[in-house]
């Protein structure tokens, strides 16, 4: 069983592409972090993941109830991106949700023991 973070760039890239090949779809943590820095908020991303795009909703989870105020206050701003980035997926809102346990680390990222 596939989990909702393998899912979801398949699902968007059917939306999103619509079969074109030329326009590859970037993988959503990359995208994530871009609309969460844009959206004044750049840590944010390393606390949150996109769940599920559910009848226009854009489901967002996140690991601490502060975030999930930020997100809230943020919500205008990071809804606006995603219409803008996705005009084909008519995003109609957010709901944000707080996670019932720690999130998982996204792909290359380590706790802390980063050599340069």
């Amino acid at each position: 069983m596939r989990s909702a973070g393998e899912l979801i760039p398949l699902i968007l890239e059917k939306f999103v592409n619509r079969g074109n090949k030329d326009d590859d779809y970037p993988s959503v943590s990359p995208l994530w972090a871009a609309i969460t820095e844009k959206s004044g908020i750049p840590a944010a991303a390393d606390h949150s993941r996109i769940l599920d795009l559910y009848q226009g909703v854009l489901q967002v989870e996140t690991d601490h109830p502060g975030w999930l105020q930020i997100f809230q206050l943020k919500q205008n701003v990071i809804l606006a991106d995603v219409r803008a980035r996705f005009p084909r997926l008519t995003v109609t809102g957010i709901a944000f949700r707080l996670s019932r346990g720690p999130l998982p680390k996204p792909a290359g990222k380590s706790d802390g023991d980063e050599t340069q």
